[in-house]
């Protein structure tokens, strides 16, 4: 299986940032601040994410809460191996399961196709086990 090609500054792929471009929307600041929300995401780790507004930060959330999921089991490889060398790692982090909770609210009151462009993206890519719908 061939390694997609990440971006070394934030750890995105070329195709994701391709498939989220049109959510970009000049101005509204999420252009500036999704990349940093990435990177604090896979920093911090949170087990609950509250975001009001769906759109562009959105998928950058959820890559990286997808990204988490997919090193634990290197990181936890790691530890195994390496037990001596990681004694400022709080390694209590790992004990418990990640099971990241993503909430979105937005009514979707603006006049546009954002809103079914946005679910039928999330339903129809591989972030559709990190989205519920109600």
């Amino acid at each position: 299986m061939e390694k997609k090609k990440r971006n070394t500054i934030f750890g995105t792929d070329i195709t994701f940032q391709n498939n989220v471009k049109k959510y970009y929307n000049p101005g509204m600041g999420t252009e500036n601040m999704s990349n940093i929300l990435f990177s604090l995401i896979k920093f911090l780790r949170p087990r609950v994410i509250l975001e009001f507004g769906a759109g562009l930060s959105s998928f950058f959330i959820v890559e990286a809460l997808k990204q988490i999921q997919s090193e634990i089991p290197t990181e936890l490889n790691y530890i195994n191996e390496n037990k001596h060398s990681l004694i400022n790692l709080n390694q209590t982090w790992f004990k418990n399961k990640y099971n990241p909770v993503f909430h979105i609210v937005d009514n979707f009151s603006k006049e546009s196709p954002n809103y079914q462009n946005f679910v039928n993206d999330i339903e129809n890519s591989n972030y559709k086990k990190y989205v519920e719908r109600k």
